[in-house]
């Protein structure tokens, strides 16, 4: 299973560098192995604002899916962000491969 990990623009900001971005897609057997991966990369759970909330949420069992995804969408090579003009995907896979995806318009 596939669990997208959205970047919330918590301050103002986005954090972007070599192992996270505005999306975060991780292959995992289940949601508590996803999200110990997500700790082990660098996904900062602790980080609060109180008008813009958590930067990050914890992935669900009931959130995986089968392809990697953002908002429905499998077709991340030409995804289209309502909010960012141009998006970096970084995919981590079960067998140790990462991909990254800038995906601009």
């Amino acid at each position: 299973m596939f669990f997208t990990f959205v970047q919330n623009n918590v301050h103002g900001d986005i954090v972007k560098n070599e192992n996270v971005a505005e999306y975060v897609i991780i292959e995992a057997d289940n949601s508590e192995k996803a999200n110990e991966k997500a700790t082990l990369i660098g996904i900062d759970e602790s980080d609060y604002c109180e008008c813009c909330g958590w930067r990050w949420v914890d992935a669900e069992d009931k959130n995986g899916t089968i392809n990697p995804t953002v908002k429905d969408i499998t077709d991340l090579e030409n995804y289209k962000d309502d909010f960012y003009p141009s998006v970096k995907i970084i995919i981590y896979y079960d067998n140790g491969k990462k991909t990254i995806l800038t995906c601009n318009w």
